[in-house]
């Protein structure tokens, strides 16, 4: 819970023109899982194969990937029955896809990424600009101890937007408290992938 600016400044690198900053408030505190969903997660839970079956990539510590925004509801929706069936999950709580106003990736930073420019490098915190994606955990966590907030793959958030308008949530959000953008048809993600440019990886 709190408030903060969300949104980009002026000069950021990769900004478009509809990322203008302004004040949110999260009135609820909140968990995050501290990696990615791995593989073996998936499968433990969904026992299905979305990622391409010619990958040669044999680890199960890689993230899961290639799943629509529907899948990955569905997962949420899995994990928390499985988890409140075992006494695990506390009344009331439950699994769901971040907000992108909850995506927590810069971890407090100003700048473009959750580091000061100058002291660290991206690639001290994500894998970027390569062919392929890397196990889970590999890199540095930012300030908040999530793993992977840039690059690997792109994380799913529940926002949607509509056709046309791209893909930045913070301008059309008609809420300043608890926002989230649910009036499209086109998913939201973030974070950037593995073959991503540095200025995507936001």
């Amino acid at each position: 819970s709190g408030t903060f600016t969300m949104g980009s400044m002026s000069l950021e690198l990769g900004r478009d023109a509809d990322e203008a900053q302004r004040e949110v408030t999260l009135s609820s505190h909140y968990w995050m899982a501290d990696t990615e969903v791995t593989r073996a997660q998936w499968l433990r839970i969904m026992a299905t194969e979305p990622w391409p079956k010619s990958e040669r990539i044999t680890s199960l510590d890689v993230p899961a990937s290639n799943m629509t925004q529907g899948q990955a509801r569905e997962f949420c929706v899995e994990l928390t029955k499985i988890e409140r069936e075992a006494g695990r999950l506390p009344q009331g709580f439950g699994y769901m896809l971040p907000s992108e106003a909850q995506f927590a990736c810069r971890a407090s930073s100003t700048s473009a990424h959750c580091y000061e420019p100058g002291k660290e490098q991206l690639a001290d915190y994500a894998v970027f600009g390569q062919s392929s994606f890397d196990r889970v955990a590999q890199r540095k966590e930012n300030k908040n101890g999530l793993f992977d907030m840039h690059g690997n793959v792109a994380e799913w958030c529940v926002d949607t937007v509509g056709v046309g308008e791209g893909r930045n949530v913070v301008s059309k959000l008609l809420l300043n408290t608890n926002p989230v953008s649910v009036l499209g048809a086109l998913a939201s993600y973030r974070g950037g992938s593995y073959n991503s440019p540095q200025q995507d990886c936001r």
